[in-house]
């Protein structure tokens, strides 16, 4: 009986080795399909002409997809190159300018790298359930986005949760648009955002928009959290309210406003510390519960901000 104990044992290790070797050889056949495909799309990332930069883009997408173990990696390599300056020459053209073919190319290949990286963006589950909103699948987890100083033609996110995010002293072409997401821990400090954030039905938690210059800010139906605005400049209307919750640590001290403010009918939660929004105060309402409505300040603060 010890004999034949002692051969299954061996038979049994002998495949579990077996195996091993098996899974070893594969993961060494993978990653080497990784690097070569990972080194064809960076050399494409560098060509010269625009149609081939978008197909080094797509070719990181599919090895994404492709390989979830490499995903951070394509995210950082994506990043980074929207990170890249403009090429010489391009600019950003004013509204009123015709933009050139360069610019128009240059802003193709943005406009996709940023939305293949909100593409794989995860689901917010928080809001999915209660949205009309069908977030698409095929999410690859969190993974840090680092995008200082770069220049992005848009961000909407609809139905999505993005984390960790550094948009610091980025440009940020079109409008901001944020739809049943979750952003937390996301900052927008100094950065340039001349056609606004309109948050709609979502959650902005530990997100920074200081000293950044806004265009127009539009907030309903959303909840914020440590969100901070202090010393941002505000070139168009600001208007939050329409059942949005200002839990706490929400500060807008020191914003500048080209137009009067409005933050009438958001509430703020009477528990909640740290909230500074100038010229406004909370009035009790039994009616809201622990919330507590905005109001102007002073009789001449409400005919300021009207």
């Amino acid at each position: 009986m010890a004999l034949i104990a002692r051969k299954q044992w061996h038979q049994e290790n002998m495949h579990l080795h077996e195996r091993q070797v098996a899974n070893q050889q594969q993961f060494d056949a993978d990653e080497r399909r990784f690097i070569e495909s990972f080194k064809t799309a960076l050399q494409l990332l560098e060509s010269e002409t625009s149609q081939t930069r978008q197909g080094g883009l797509a070719l990181l997408e599919s090895i994404g997809e492709k390989y979830p173990e490499w995903q951070s990696t394509v995210v950082r390599t994506i990043c980074s190159f929207l990170q890249q300056p403009l090429p010489p020459g391009v600019k950003i053209p004013d509204p009123e300018e015709t933009p050139s073919t360069n610019w128009l190319e240059t802003y193709q290949e943005r406009l996709q790298a940023i939305n293949i990286l909100i593409r794989h963006l995860p689901i917010n589950t928080e809001s999915a359930r209660n949205s009309f909103i069908e977030p698409s699948a095929g999410g690859w987890g969190h993974h840090p986005w680092e995008l200082a100083k770069a220049v992005i033609p848009t961000l909407e996110l609809h139905g999505k949760e993005l984390r960790g995010a550094d948009f610091s002293g980025s440009t940020i072409i079109n409008p901001i648009k944020i739809n049943s997401s979750k952003l937390s821990g996301v900052k927008f400090t100094d950065a340039a955002l001349p056609k606004g954030v309109w948050p709609v039905n979502s959650k902005l938690v530990d997100t920074e928009f200081d000293r950044a210059s806004i265009g127009y800010l539009s907030i309903s139906q959303s909840y914020l959290s440590q969100a901070t605005f202090r010393d941002t400049s505000f070139t168009g209307p600001v208007i939050v309210g329409t059942e949005t919750k200002l839990k706490m640590g929400v500060d807008f001290t020191g914003a500048q406003y080209e137009r009067a403010s409005q933050f009438r009918g958001a509430l703020v939660d009477k528990d909640g510390w740290g909230n500074k929004i100038p010229g406004w105060i909370p009035r009790t309402d039994p009616e809201e519960g622990p919330w507590h409505r905005l109001h102007p300040e002073s009789t001449t603060g409400k005919a300021n901000q009207e």
